[in-house]
């Protein structure tokens, strides 16, 4: 579930994106840039775009095809087979050569890609259909229902996880899948689950063929250790040689911290197919697809202006700026993303934040409208629970909120520090010393890349200061941000975000405070983030255990067969993570999308916006 920043960032992500990061397992990200291949699903709410006069998408135009989009990236890929992509700049690079199975449209309804149609077989049941069109490369013949079974047996219901797939515990209610006929599979669940199609187990999912894998798998069968390894990193993969016209685009070449080029399939499967076949008629729309690693903001914001870019992700205190170029179209979409500061309840953090009061005092002393407002430049929302307002799964009548109008109390925050913290701790006038009798501090870390993460990182440390903690602040890259201080090895030696027991397993590097990372709230499906919030949670690497069985109402409020019965189920968990505050929710900030011109899109301006990204085209040759 980890979009630090990223859109998994594919379509699947957890984290969200901005300077890259995290994005598979729970939906996670840290911020990137998205731009047409992100898709953070969310319920369809009114949105705006920039100035100035776009070709109307509604309008018959005669597409040529043109020479090159071109798109920065701040950092490198970490991985490029689809079983360990863990960061937005990673899926971006695989989303190329890979559409996945299907995905969610503006409305949250299924969109075909590889599956062409599913069926519900009463909320247990589900058989997807693929394409008869779909062809792998090399020799590895058609993709078959078969792949997806032997997927499914030896990849995800083994004993070990020996690939090292980051979307297992997506699968945690599948009981079995099996082929009904050579392009049909059928997936039992253990329990009903009538949002099971928009939730992360399929959608957006991609795999290797058998062919490729099996003979990796039998090594492991026979004791190697390292077999999954061996698979994830070999050259056939690295190198998608076996992607034939699954997707838009064939490999070209990788030149590492520098670019990732990508060419047109002349054989992909999508061209001129239902739905909306006339967007589809010849797509992709471009003879090369081009990925620019550009570390530095400046030069992305430079690059973009000059032409040398067809798009990137625009920070929020910039889009202003952008949107007054008569040679940008500025488009600003609200995410599913919440933007977290998390307070880390294992053993490597500040122990009293384990108590639930003195995290709701931390929040309250903290103005989320001052961020929004004066650090965001607006682009954003403020947050009180892992739901956005337009999710209709929140009720606001079950949130206690902290940080905003009359919630936001430093005093009051002072007197519940003075009240719940043991009498180790005290007040020497304005400074909150600890057990030593020296100041207390605490490590607040969060990612490099965008201004707005390091201004309201200077903003948390002066509100904190004013309850009279010393803050110690860590700016580190996105990727790293994860690796030192979520990521926990496990009994076996694998890298995961939760090993178990918080007393026992923690992240190589101490801290208290992990600010800017953004996580996906799923609202479509809500039942997709107990992985974050129970205890033995994969991705609930802080720390977190509720004093609610947060576990039993997941479990009833994904197996309910009625909308209201859901309603109410997730509500009552949104009202809980609102007063637990095991995250300070903080907000969801708006994508702001920075394109040339002459770009031309065909779908609604939505929190989904980019599912059908291949159909973007352009009135003009760019960068000829």
């Amino acid at each position: 579930m980890p979009s630090a920043g990223p859109s998994f960032l594919s379509r699947r992500a957890v984290l969200a994106a901005t300077s890259g990061g995290i994005a598979a397992i729970a939906g996670c990200t840290t911020d990137d840039g998205s731009g047409a291949n992100g898709n953070e699903n969310g319920n369809g709410i009114e949105t705006e775009t920039g100035t100035g006069t776009d070709p109307d998408p509604t309008e018959q135009h005669d597409r040529e095809i043109q020479t090159e989009w071109i798109q920065a990236v701040p950092m490198e890929a970490s991985n490029l087979s689809p079983y360990w992509v863990n960061d937005y700049a990673s899926s971006l690079r695989v989303g190329l050569h890979l559409d996945g199975a299907y995905t969610l449209d503006e409305n949250g309804d299924f969109y075909s890609l590889w599956v062409d149609d599913y069926e519900n077989r009463g909320n247990d049941t589900y058989a997807f259909t693929l394409r008869d069109t779909l062809e792998w490369g090399g020799d590895y013949g058609a993709m078959t229902a078969d792949d997806w079974v032997w997927f499914y047996h030896n990849v995800i219901d083994t004993d070990e996880n020996w690939v090292g797939y980051l979307g297992r515990d997506d699968w945690r209610n599948v009981e079995s899948v099996d082929a009904e006929d050579r392009h049909t599979f059928v997936v039992e669940l253990e329990q009903s689950d009538p949002l099971f199609v928009k939730r992360p187990t399929m959608w957006g999912t991609s795999i290797l063929p058998r062919a490729l894998t099996e003979p990796y798998y039998q090594d492991w069968q026979d004791g190697d250790d390292g077999a999954g390894e061996a698979l994830n990193t070999a050259d056939e993969v690295l190198e998608f040689r076996y992607a034939g016209n699954l997707g838009p685009y064939e490999f070209e070449r990788r030149d590492l911290e520098d670019r990732y080029v990508g060419t047109r399939n002349d054989d992909y499967y999508r061209r001129g197919t239902e739905p909306d076949a006339d967007d589809w008629a010849d797509a992709p729309y471009f003879d090369r697809y081009v990925i620019r690693v550009l570390p530095t903001q400046s030069t992305r914001l430079s690059e973009l202006r000059s032409g040398g870019l067809t798009y990137t992700e625009l920070p929020a205190d910039q889009a202003q700026s952008f949107e007054d170029d008569d040679d940008i179209t500025v488009v600003s979409t609200p995410t599913p993303f919440n933007r977290i500061t998390v307070y880390n309840q294992r053993a490597n953090g500040w122990e009293p934040l384990r108590n639930r009061r003195v995290r709701q005092a931390l929040s309250m002393a903290i103005d989320k409208r001052t961020v929004v407002d004066h650090i965001f430049d607006g682009n954003a929302e403020t947050a009180h629970t892992f739901q956005p307002t337009y999710s209709e799964f929140y009720d606001d009548s079950h949130v206690t909120p902290f940080g905003e109008g009359e919630s936001y109390d430093p005093e009051q925050a002072r007197s519940l520090l003075a009240e719940e913290l043991s009498g180790e701790y005290g007040y020497d006038g304005d400074t909150l010393l600890g057990p030593e009798g020296t100041q207390v501090q605490l490590d607040l870390v969060y990612q490099t890349g965008e201004t707005v993460y390091e201004d309201t990182g200077r903003y948390i440390a002066d509100a904190l200061d004013e309850l009279g903690i010393a803050v110690d602040q860590r700016a580190t890259p996105a990727d790293v941000l994860f690796e030192r201080y979520a990521e926990q090895e496990d009994d076996s030696g694998n890298t995961v975000f939760n090993a178990g027991d918080r007393d026992e397993y923690t992240s190589s590097d101490d801290w208290d405070l992990m600010w800017s990372i953004s996580l996906n709230t799923f609202p479509y499906s809500p039942g997709s983030n107990a992985p974050v919030f129970t205890q033995d949670g994969s991705f609930n690497f802080f720390g977190y255990v509720p004093e609610d069985d947060l576990e039993g109402l997941f479990s009833d409020a994904m197996s309910a067969d009625d909308l209201e019965t859901q309603q109410d189920r997730f509500a009552e968990i949104f009202g809980i993570l609102s007063r637990d505050q095991p995250f300070n929710f903080m907000l969801f900030d708006n994508r702001v999308h920075g394109y040339q011109r002459e770009v031309v899109h065909t779908e609604s301006v939505s929190p989904s916006w980019g599912y059908k990204n291949q159909t973007f085209w352009a009135t003009e040759g760019l960068h000829d």
